[in-house]
């Protein structure tokens, strides 16, 4: 081989090394970058526990879409859902114990309510599913100190995610469900008694009676919330309980019945009729 030839192997060798440790240089520099966004973010959020976003008034009633910048209205709230979304997937132990604190012990409005539910999206999609989420959620989800409507937030995405909890963490949940379903004028019965629902429909071993008797009962206590009794209903229909057809017809003859629990009513009554 001539000199110039090796000269020119040897030179692109050397070029080709030098790219090779600034692509390295440039991936651990990204990498660091992320984790650093990660804590900025956190520690963003974590000052928020002692600054707790404001009681909001009222917004305009509007659909809610996923991310959607006109249902946060507030440049406060808009700013907050970002660094949400900065959070990234590989928060450490501590950030998301943080994280959780914030959910906790920050005032639940209708759109901070949206900010915790992002919050939670955030924690679902870490790379590895956090192991304390289970006990985390059933603990506020049972927490009567806490908004209602949050409750039963935790609630629901408790049954959504069930699937990647483990065994362990999949009677905690059942356990919780059970319990939530004792209670009765708020979203956490009513949600509770969905995720029972759901789970018997999927096969699971849930005790069926219990919960058909539970959904009786919402749906029919005349001073159970609206919308506990309107799902309560429905819960009736798909878990076959018999013998309420008189019932139902009550209330759709009662002219002071709610519009929406005589619509539910009705559905259900033409339903058990097999009349669609």
């Amino acid at each position: 081989m001539k000199p110039f030839k090796v000269y020119t192997v040897v030179a692109a060798l050397l070029i080709l090394g030098v790219a090779a440790s600034l692509h390295l240089v440039w991936d651990e520099a990204e990498t660091a970058g992320q984790f650093a966004r990660s804590a900025s973010a956190v520690s963003s959020i974590q000052k928020r526990i002692k600054r707790p976003v404001p009681r909001r008034l009222s917004i305009d009633n509007v659909d809610r879409v996923s991310a959607d910048m006109r249902y946060l209205q507030k440049s406060d709230s808009i700013i907050l859902l970002e660094e949400i979304y900065e959070l990234g997937e590989q928060l450490l132990y501590e950030d998301r114990l943080a994280l959780y604190e914030w959910i906790r012990i920050t005032a639940t409005d209708e759109e901070t309510l949206y900010l915790k539910d992002e919050v939670l999206n955030q924690l679902e999609r870490q790379e590895t599913f956090p192991e304390e989420y289970a006990a985390q959620l059933s603990d506020m989800a049972l927490d009567q100190s806490l908004d209602s409507d949050l409750r039963g937030y935790m609630l629901q995405h408790l049954r959504l995610n069930y699937g990647v909890f483990t065994d362990f963490q999949k009677a905690f949940v059942l356990d919780t469900c059970y319990e939530a379903l004792k209670e009765s004028g708020n979203d956490a019965g009513g949600t509770a008694l969905i995720n029972l629902t759901e789970f018997i429909k999927k096969g699971l071993n849930i005790d069926t009676e219990l919960v058909r008797e539970a959904a009786y009962n919402l749906a029919f206590e005349q001073y159970e919330s609206v919308a506990n009794r309107v799902t309560a209903i429905q819960c009736c229909v798909e878990l076959g309980v018999t013998g309420i057809r008189g019932q139902l017809q009550e209330i759709i003859e009662d002219d002071t019945a709610p519009f929406g629990l005589k619509l539910s009513a009705r559905a259900a009554f033409k339903e058990l009729e097999g009349v669609y």
